[in-house]
């Protein structure tokens, strides 16, 4: 269902990070709920997105690199404009960090 949706934004993605929607709309903190790390497919992420489609309003492809070890990371996130929220779904789904869009920076969660 979000296959060419996630293939347009991996030809187009910026390799520091990025974050383009598939459902909804992008609010301010972008959080994951995936940790996937190496080896992904587009039909593994496209499963992860349909899988995670019917409980959430928006739903993003997000890529980013952990300043702190290197490893980077292409997740199925979310996005919400509650700062509280979204680390608590951080937490939830063990993330490391937290993506906020106003201020162009990361929020450690651990």
């Amino acid at each position: 269902m979000f296959k060419d949706k996630i293939k347009k934004a991996l030809q187009n993605a910026n390799l520091d990070g990025f974050t383009t929607p598939l459902k909804g709309e992008l609010k301010r903190y972008i959080v994951a709920y995936t940790n996937n790390t190496s080896n992904i497919s587009i039909d593994y992420l496209n499963w992860q997105a349909t899988f995670l489609e019917n409980n959430n309003s928006n739903l993003n492809i997000w890529g980013w690199k952990d300043k702190k070890t290197g490893k980077v990371y292409l997740d199925i996130s979310t996005s919400t404009d509650d700062l509280e929220l979204a680390l608590n779904i951080a937490k939830h789904y063990n993330q490391i960090a937290i993506w906020d869009n106003k201020n162009q920076e990361e929020i450690r969660v651990k």
